[in-house]
C-alpha cells in the first residue's frame, strides 16, 4: 500500500475544491466506493466528508 504524506493529502484535498461538477461527481463515486471497501479508514471518511461539502456547494451553485 502506498503511503500519502500529510502534505500530499492536503493537496489532494485542496485539489477538490478545483474539480469541475462531473469530475467531482466520479470522484464521490470512487471515494464511497473505496469508503464501503475499507471500511475504518478515517483517512478516506475525511476526504470523503470534503468532497461531500464540495458536492452541496456545487448543488446550491456556489
Amino acid at each position: 500500500m502506498t503511503t500519502v504524506t500529510p502534505d500530499e493529502y492536503n493537496q489532494l484535498i485542496a485539489e477538490v475544491a478545483e474539480l469541475d461538477p462531473g469530475d467531482l461527481a466520479r470522484l464521490a463515486l470512487v471515494v464511497a466506493e473505496l469508503r464501503r471497501a475499507t471500511p475504518g479508514r478515517t483517512d478516506l471518511a475525511d476526504l470523503a466528508d470534503t468532497v461531500d461539502r464540495r458536492m452541496d456547494q456545487v448543488i446550491m451553485g456556489q
